[in-house]
């Protein structure tokens, strides 16, 4: 392994951060630590491996995201949990059923609210985004799909409760937070 838990951290979480500031905008690329061959699964691992510790619990949808969260694991100590308890998901395939199943937090603790990190599939739709980060409207090449984008509104009905996503592919990280809107039928 490679990855320099000092400055390749710092990179991975500048790319998280300024993706949150920016959201619709793929900010990358990420570092990779080497845990697994595929590297947009290694490059969502470097992102699990930034943001937990030994507190944070963690739990995979996907066979390859399984093997990358036990990489990861093996580093930070995380717990592993199931769906609804997960503080971070790693989805590798559609992302819909993690989603759905994430905590979202409640109206006393929103912040309990999961982060869903989505390794990005090849196939994006332009979509129209809108909310805090972004000046009027943005149009992003987006890896999410139809069945997703659902959930993640019903996910997200009951602000400030709801689930954020990090979409992580070739060109770096793209965050959806759970307060930007996807204006559908716009361009």
């Amino acid at each position: 392994m490679s990855w320099d838990p000092v400055h390749d951290s710092r990179r991975a979480f500048l790319c998280c951060m300024r993706a949150q500031c920016a959201p619709g905008t793929a900010v990358g690329p990420v570092p990779l630590p080497g845990l697994v061959a595929d590297p947009r699964i290694d490059a969502a691992a470097a992102v699990l491996l930034t943001l937990l510790d030994a507190t944070t619990p963690v739990a995979s949808c996907g066979t390859a995201a399984g093997e990358a969260v036990a990489a990861v694991r093996a580093l930070t100590g995380s717990p592993l949990t199931g769906l609804p308890e997960a503080e971070f998901v790693l989805v590798t395939g559609d992302p819909a059923e993690a989603i759905r199943r994430a905590p979202r937090g409640d109206r006393d603790r929103p912040e309990r609210g999961a982060t869903v990190v989505v390794v990005a599939a090849d196939v994006r739709e332009t979509l129209t985004l809108a909310g805090p980060g972004i000046p009027g409207r943005r149009s992003s090449a987006v890896a999410l799909g139809g069945d997703a984008r659902r959930e993640r509104e019903r996910a997200n009905r009951a602000l400030p409760c709801g689930v954020d996503l990090l979409l992580v592919g070739d060109d770096g990280v793209l965050a959806l937070p759970r307060s930007v809107t996807i204006v559908e039928g716009a361009a």
